[in-house]
C-alpha cells in the first residue's frame, strides 16, 4: 500500500518497503508518526508488545531505553 509523502516528511525504505525497526518508519512534517515492519503498518502498541515478547521469549530484561536488538524484531515479524 503506497502513502503520500509531503513535502518534509521523512521515510525510510527498505526493499522498496517502508520499513524501519529503531523508530517510526514514517514521521510526517506535522508530527504524526507512522510504523511499518516490511510494509506492514503496525501501532506503537504492536511494537511495544513484540518488543516486550521478544524480551521474555529471549530470556533477557529490557535495558532502560526498551530496546531490542533490531534482527531480532524482524525475525519474529
Amino acid at each position: 500500500m503506497e502513502i503520500a509523502l509531503h513535502a518534509g516528511d521523512k521515510a525510510w525504505y527498505q526493499n522498496d518497503k517502508l520499513h524501519r525497526l529503531d523508530g517510526p518508519a514514517v514521521e510526517r512534517n506535522n508530527g504524526k508518526k507512522l510504523w511499518y515492519v516490511n510494509g506492514n503498518r503496525l501501532t506503537l502498541k504492536e511494537i511495544e508488545e513484540i518488543k516486550k515478547r521478544l524480551a521474555i521469549k529471549a530470556g533477557i530484561q529490557a535495558h532502560s531505553n526498551n530496546r531490542i536488538d533490531p534482527g531480532m524484531l524482524e525475525e519474529y515479524l
